[in-house]
């Protein structure tokens, strides 16, 4: 069994201890960080170069490549676009819209215009 540990022995564990964690202290707050974004005012400016460079070949093949696909698309002819065949189960109501052409949805203009022009026929 160890006996108590005389204070001629304590004092050297405890100046180690407290040397060392003076050490480590002293370390922390005098240490600089070298990060990655840290760079050289000269690595900065050639960074900066580069990515100005990248860009303005993006913005222009954005460009160049615009103007191929609007003089591809308007090379050829297009189709007259016909209206969709009307399915009668496409205008199926159970009960008719709470606005004044009950039967037209609220974004068919066209239905809205036929409707108004019948509704002005039976006026007359």
């Amino acid at each position: 069994m160890r006996g108590p540990v005389s204070s001629e022995k304590q004092e050297p564990i405890m100046s180690a201890i407290l040397t060392k964690s003076l050490s480590r202290a002293v370390a922390r707050t005098t240490q600089v960080r070298h990060m990655s974004a840290h760079g050289s005012e000269a690595e900065a400016l050639q960074q900066m170069q580069l990515w100005t460079r990248i860009s303005q070949g993006a913005i222009a093949f954005t460009g160049v490549f615009t103007v191929i696909s609007f003089a591809a698309h308007f090379s050829h002819e297009h189709a007259d676009h016909h209206d969709a065949p009307v399915y009668s189960h496409n205008k199926i109501r159970n009960k008719p819209y709470p606005w004044q052409y009950s039967d037209c949805n609220i974004f068919d203009y066209h239905c809205k215009e036929v409707a108004a022009a019948a509704a002005k026929g039976l006026a007359h």
